[in-house]
């Protein structure tokens, strides 16, 4: 099943989707971003947080594999490759509050 057969508000969706990544990695917001959750990460942790948030700008399973997922309409890939970006967004937020005894939502 391609992304074009689901329903109109999933496939709406995506491309939706789809506008918001490449807009965000386009433009000035990516690097003002960085600089932003970079900045709120301990010393001790900041590599690891630039290893995490070039993974998810650049890397396997970041935006650029999810867009190229949207594009190939595999809704299987695109589920997948959301949530990889979700658990790399979620490891970040994990590192900017170290210690905390719960876990983010």
């Amino acid at each position: 099943m391609d992304l074009q057969d689901l329903p109109l508000p999933l496939s709406s969706f995506t491309a939706t989707l789809q506008r918001m990544i490449q807009s965000f990695l386009h433009t000035q917001l990516a690097m003002d971003e960085k600089d932003s959750i970079l900045g709120s990460i301990p010393p001790d942790l900041k590599e690891k947080g630039s290893t995490l948030y070039a993974s998810l700008i650049e890397g396997k399973g970041g935006l650029q594999t999810l867009i190229k997922y949207i594009k190939e309409q595999d809704p299987d890939k695109v589920s997948v490759g959301l949530a990889s970006s979700l658990d790399t967004i979620a490891e970040l937020e994990l590192l900017q509050a170290p210690g905390l005894s719960f876990l983010l939502p």
